[in-house]
């Protein structure tokens, strides 16, 4: 064989097992101890250099090579040379020298050969120092482990068989090859051969996959042809049905047209008849008009007389066919006078009917009217009424007040504690009045009976909207940290006589007596504005507190909507769908989702969302007073 094709073959090899390097190299004599080498066996795994073009580490896997990440064993093993008779598959090698993770570094001397190893991250290697010739003829073998970047385990052997040397040189130049490389290169070639065969397998495959497809196509496409050839069909006949119906609504529309048009013309005719008949019966009536003035004129009432007389005279002696003729015109005349007056009435029917239509409505605008009026003086009545009523409790009261004090014995003390347990309200409802007052406080407060929701007291709002709200939210002053933690959120915390929050449990079991609706008072500038929702109920702790609306109305705009159905939470426990506790981050407690648009408990008068904030009222600033109240429906 030509050295230089030969040469080429294997430069071709080498590259497809690019990364692992298994030589020996006769040239190179170590001694030990004066005794020389017969060789030097090295087996080598490069690592990839970024500052050069060189290709990445890889390890070809049987079907491609695949690039290295890192290596984890190099193991070279040695198989004793071929004995007479003896099967090669039947030869067991054994383990020389190996560098892995638990142990990267090996350099020792043993059974004549010399050891030196490492290994890397992605580089490896071992160098045999071979003394014995029979080590120098036996087969070795390398096994390269490795991980690849996908995290995938890969494993690459390469085998390299020594003979003899030959003498012999090879053409074009007299360059030796020693049988060691050539072995090698067999190896190699044979190793591509497999791959080859794997390739023509992954290829006749792939045809076949190809060939089925393209079947399913043609099919897909056969049965889509056929589909639309159905559905053309289909779309032809409806659109023929189409047509003629189209054709037979244009006829039926044209003989409409046509009998229309016919009607038209026969109500002009008629219309243009009766016009002339009136005419002529109007110049009928004037004539006669004409000559009966002329001839009352031209008679005496004493000549009436004598001549209506002479007329009846005349009439009585007339025949009686002559007097039937004057009767069944007498007759037709008035019928004729009755259609007139009918057509009279119908020309009239219109106006009056506008007429009468105006004329109602101006009799209701006059009704509301006085309505209205009614209703005016009826509030101002109730207005003096509530008024009057408010100035004999007051009256009332004052009475008490001086009975009490004019008493003036031992047990006075004892009997204001008993009349003030009796005017205490026992509960809260809309349309209440409340006959004792309490200066320190905004309300009255309600102190409930033994097993009323709540068992605790509660301040009850009588004034606003008729009245009957409990209190479960109040900030005027800022004195009372809301920023708190579910436990103090639990139970509730603060004073009725400045801001307090009443409790979650209290508030679940106050909602869940019954159904509520919620009210919330604001002021931010000056301004006041209310938010109202027609049902208000939460969960108890269990599930979290979650928030329960209904609809809402109000003049402070929407901002506790997007919070419904959202858990509570504070800035010991974070139930809100946002990626930090927002309780924290916005210094509060409140039905945060992702984070907020309203968020009364935040921290006082602080701004950037971080206060009490309704943001459809006060943006991201804080509002100056704030009140949730919520009343039985």
């Amino acid at each position: 064989m030509d050295s230089r094709l030969f040469f080429t073959v294997a430069l071709c090899l080498l590259q497809v097992t690019w990364g692992l390097q298994f030589t020996l190299d006769r040239d190179m004599i170590s001694t030990q101890g004066g005794r020389p080498a017969c060789g030097v066996l090295s087996c080598v795994q490069r690592g990839h250099d970024s500052s050069s073009t060189t290709p990445s580490p890889q390890i070809d896997d049987g079907n491609y090579s695949t690039p290295v990440s890192t290596v984890t064993r190099m193991a070279i093993y040695k198989t004793d040379p071929d004995s007479p008779g003896a099967q090669r598959d039947s030869r067991k090698p054994f383990l020389v020298a190996s560098v892995n993770s638990q142990q990267p570094r090996v350099s020792r001397v043993a059974n004549a050969i010399k050891v030196d190893g490492r290994l890397e991250t992605s580089t490896a290697s071992i160098r045999l120092e071979l003394f014995k010739q029979e080590d120098c003829r036996a087969e070795f073998t390398c096994q390269l482990v490795a991980v690849d970047a996908q995290g995938r385990e890969l494993v690459r052997t390469s085998h390299l068989l020594q003979q003899p040397s030959s003498s012999a040189s090879h053409s074009a130049g007299g360059q030796g090859w020693t049988p060691a490389v050539v072995m090698h290169l067999v190896d190699l070639a044979q190793d591509l051969n497999t791959n080859m065969q794997l390739m023509r397998s992954a290829m006749d495959d792939f045809r076949d996959r190809l060939g089925g497809v393209e079947d399913k196509v043609a099919a897909s496409e056969n049965g889509l042809s056929g589909g639309l050839r159905n559905l053309e069909n289909r779309m032809e006949d409806k659109m023929e049905r189409l047509e003629d119906k189209f054709d037979s609504l244009e006829d039926k529309f044209k003989r409409l047209e046509d009998k229309t048009v016919s009607t038209e013309v026969n109500v002009l005719q008629k219309m243009d008849e009766r016009n002339v008949f009136d005419k002529a019966f109007a110049n009928k009536i004037d004539s006669l008009e004409d000559k009966l003035e002329k001839w009352v004129a031209a008679q005496s009432k004493a000549d009436c007389s004598q001549t209506l007389s002479n007329l009846t005279s005349k009439l009585n002696a007339l025949p009686s066919s002559v007097k039937t003729y004057v009767e069944d015109s007498f007759e037709a005349f008035k019928r004729e006078a009755r259609e007139q007056d009918y057509l009279l009435n119908e020309t009239l029917r219109a106006p009056l009917a506008q007429i009468i239509q105006n004329s109602t409505t101006f009799v209701v605008s006059k009704i509301n009217d006085r309505v209205d009026r009614f209703y005016d003086r009826l509030e101002e009545h109730f207005a003096q009424l509530s008024s009057s009523i408010n100035e004999s409790v007051i009256h009332t009261r004052s009475s008490f007040r001086d009975t009490v004090t004019a008493m003036n014995i031992s047990d006075a003390n004892e009997v204001a504690a008993v009349v003030r347990d009796i005017l205490t309200p026992k509960t809260c409802s809309k349309g209440m009045i409340s006959l004792l007052t309490q200066p320190s406080y905004p309300y009255p407060v309600v102190k409930p009976s033994s097993g009323d929701i709540p068992a605790v007291p509660y301040l009850c709002d009588t004034v606003t909207d008729a009245g009957g709200w409990i209190i479960i939210q109040r900030r005027t002053t800022g004195n009372v940290d809301f920023y708190r933690n579910w436990a103090d959120y639990k139970k509730g915390f603060g004073t009725f006589d400045d801001d307090f929050w009443l409790g979650n449990d209290n508030i679940h079991a106050i909602t869940s007596s019954g159904l509520y609706e919620l009210r919330v008072d604001l002021r931010y500038n000056g301004k006041a504005a209310f938010a109202h929702y027609d049902t208000f109920y939460i969960a108890d702790e269990v599930h979290l507190y979650a928030l329960t609306l209904g609809s809402y109305h109000g003049t402070a705009g929407d901002a506790l909507s997007g919070h419904n159905g959202r858990p509570f939470t504070t800035l010991d426990r974070d139930n809100d769908s946002y990626g930090r506790n927002c309780a924290v981050d916005f210094t509060g407690a409140w039905w945060y989702g992702g984070c907020h648009s309203s968020n009364l408990n935040g921290k006082w008068k602080a701004g950037a969302n971080k206060g009490p904030r309704w943001s459809t009222f006060s943006s991201d600033n804080a509002v100056s007073f704030s009140e949730m109240k919520i009343r039985k429906k």
